[in-house]
């Protein structure tokens, strides 16, 4: 019996990846997999170790949110990126095509035909531009948050990967990350009081690719550019420092440690960050602290809090959140019975 065949699409960041990686996880048995990304883009090396997925690429441009010269060729690139992907899929002819969204999705989303259903899922509280531009497109709306109304509330997918037993460590571990391409002014901030933090916490600080500081040495504090195995530092945080990706907060929610989250304000980002962190926040979820009131003494004081706060603690013990992943997998195989 043949096997279904589902193309999965999304990337840009980390965040438009790893949602489809828990998913590849639990189907590879069940499905032929495909993937399609950009030439240059960080999801080709995240899903080669994926034996079972066949990759593909297909132009892809990102919109820049300042003025660039750059933007003048996204109209050329993108009907280049649609040509290509509609001979992609006329070539795969998948059963489904799952969206992440992120510029990466664009020309896929846009390239299908009735005939190849199209299910995009939206991480964060708003939708992305991807998103929606492909709604047109798309037989179902999936969401993490409960708030978008043309959409049926999944939750985000979670990658099992990442659920190992908590790690027992001489001291308390602070675990730091900007995103997968790294934050410099949360790095920069860092550096400025990171004598007093290492006098408290063990430090392992995800700084983004080219920014490792090579004048930074020291026992307890140990810098890396990415990890594609977060699991392992997870299972050995005490507390973490994170922006506001949605794949960042449900990750952490999820495994119960106390965050405090820097989201990327608005101009840098549409304001999805600040959006997805304000609504964990009320929740009692998380600690935030706003990029335009970052300074060392107020991160210093926002790490002291979140560390000792005991009310946080109840609150993500006491958390249910929903993983997406098996909801999601019901909705494919509804899909192709439909």
């Amino acid at each position: 019996m043949e096997k279904p065949i589902i193309v999965f699409t999304g990337g840009g960041t980390a965040g438009h990846i790893m949602p489809n990686i828990a998913l590849i996880e639990q189907i590879k048995n069940d499905y032929e997999i495909h993937y399609i990304g950009s030439i240059n883009g960080m999801e080709k090396n995240l899903i080669a170790k994926f034996n079972c997925v066949k990759f593909h690429t297909v132009e892809t441009i990102k919109f820049r949110r300042s003025i660039s010269i750059k933007n003048f060729a996204i109209p050329f690139k993108l009907i280049k990126g649609v040509k290509q992907a509609r001979k992609l899929l006329k070539k795969i002819n998948p059963d489904i095509i799952f969206s992440k969204g992120g510029f990466v999705a664009l020309p896929i989303t846009m390239a299908a035909k009735k005939n190849y259903p199209v299910i995009i899922h939206e991480s964060d509280m708003t939708l992305g531009l991807a998103n929606k531009l492909a709604l047109k497109k798309a037989k179902h709306v999936l969401a993490s948050f409960d708030n978008i109304p043309q959409a049926i509330h999944t939750g985000l997918p979670l990658r099992q990967s990442i659920f190992l037993p908590k790690q027992i460590t001489a001291r308390p571990v602070l675990l730091i990350m900007g995103g997968s391409s790294g934050a410099l002014k949360i790095n920069n901030a860092i550096k400025e009081i990171l004598p007093k933090l290492l006098k408290k916490f063990d430090i392992m600080h995800l700084v983004g690719k080219g920014k490792t500081d090579p004048t930074i040495i020291h026992e307890n504090y140990k810098q890396l550019e990415f990890s594609d195995n977060i699991g392992q530092l997870y299972a050995r945080a005490s507390i973490v420092i994170s922006r506001g990706g949605a794949t960042a907060l449900f990750e952490l929610i999820a495994l119960k440690i106390p965050s405090l989250i820097i989201p990327l304000p608005k101009g840098t980002s549409r304001g999805d960050q600040i959006l997805n962190t304000e609504y964990f926040l009320k929740k009692g979820l998380v600690h935030m602290l706003k990029e335009e009131d970052l300074e060392n003494n107020s991160l210093l004081k926002a790490i002291e809090n979140c560390a000792e706060d005991k009310n946080l603690r109840e609150s993500l013990n006491n958390s249910k959140l929903i993983d997406g992943t098996k909801k999601i997998i019901e909705i494919f195989t509804k899909t192709m019975d439909t």
